[in-house]
């Protein structure tokens, strides 16, 4: 006997998938009709949920051949009758179960590879005899099981397995976060990478890296260490600036933030016999990128004015020559 190929999805079970997604994005609803009729019930979130999935599931086969604004009132009818029931301690629906979604079946936001055996063990140890039990004849079996099958072989509700599924899952996934190597934050591999801080916080901004690393994060940085600093990779990246821009670019480099570039360049840029004042740049500054500058960084100011002035005298007296040779060319 052989496995199928394919898997057929039924009419009912979209309905099912689409009653859950519905619930999903409805749970401010869900909550707002069970809030009066909590206090007395027995179950849980789970129980709660899985009953308005299940009156969600009822409402959109009402609906189906009219008007999609009715759901939410066919749904508020059918899920009050059944918290009404909940909170008396009656059975609330009668319902195939066919179509339930095992909450131990939800897959998990970050990737985790597959469990090792050691891994799944170890796990096994902090599960309950019972459900350890129910857990290593699941493994067992030399076919993929049901809950239901595995409900009815040991006398349980199937609502009770996918509890017992889930708990045992979750204790499997800790042990494989405690096994994993820690990945390291932005700061952590800054410390012992070429790359500096702020280039990985710009990556992050960007998207490209996350925080922490993964370890394809890790892989591509390592990468980049290789050819960091390498002329030969940022001489095509310069080349592709105007000669302007490239002086430019070279007068500012070692000016690390965008408030000490403005300060050189107001200082670079002066018109010729104007006077511009300490005060007046920092008060620029301050309004500019909206923070309170510090003694320190008043300092900073200072020295980038200096170097400022020096490379614009220098600049002056470039253009002056420029200037004196080209007129003695043309005699």
């Amino acid at each position: 006997m052989t496995a199928p190929s394919a898997i057929h999805i039924t009419s009912s079970q979209l309905t099912w998938l689409a009653a859950t997604q519905w619930v999903h994005a409805h749970t401010h609803v869900v909550r707002w009709e069970a809030t009066p009729f909590v206090p007395y019930m027995a179950g849980d979130d789970d129980d709660l949920f899985q009953e308005a999935t299940i009156a969600a599931f009822k409402a959109l086969v009402e609906v189906q051949n009219q008007d999609p604004q009715r759901l939410i009132t066919y749904f508020r009818t059918i899920f009050r009758t059944q918290c009404l029931k909940m909170a008396i301690g009656l059975r609330p629906a009668h319902f195939s179960y066919e179509y339930l979604a095992c909450t131990a079946s939800r897959e998990e936001e970050e990737y985790l590879p597959e469990p090792q055996p050691e891994e799944i063990m170890a796990a096994m140890q902090r599960v309950e005899d019972r459900d350890r039990q129910i857990c290593r004849w699941i493994l067992q079996q030399p076919f993929p099981v049901s809950t239901e099958e595995t409900a009815y072989h040991f006398n349980l509700s199937r609502r009770q397995v996918c509890r017992i599924l889930q708990s045992a899952t979750d204790h499997i996934i800790q042990q494989q976060r405690k096994m994993q190597p820690k990945l390291p934050t932005i700061t952590e591999f800054s410390r012992k990478s070429p790359l500096p801080r702020k280039i990985l916080l710009l990556l992050k901004r960007k998207e490209i890296i996350q925080d922490p690393l993964t370890q394809e994060n890790q892989i591509g940085l390592r990468v980049l260490e290789q050819v960091w600093g390498d002329r030969n990779v940022l001489r095509p990246q310069i080349s592709r600036m105007s000669r302007l821009a490239r002086e430019k670019f070279i007068r500012t480099v070692a000016l690390s933030s965008k408030w000490e570039r403005y300060a050189y360049s107001r200082y670079f840029n002066q018109e010729p016999g104007s006077r511009l004042s300490l005060q007046q740049v920092i008060e620029e500054i301050q309004a500019t990128f909206r923070f309170e500058l510090t003694k320190k960084q008043i300092s900073r100011i200072r020295n980038i004015r200096s170097k400022a002035q020096v490379a614009r005298y220098r600049d002056m007296k470039k253009k002056a020559r420029e200037i004196s040779y080209i007129a003695q060319t043309k005699k």
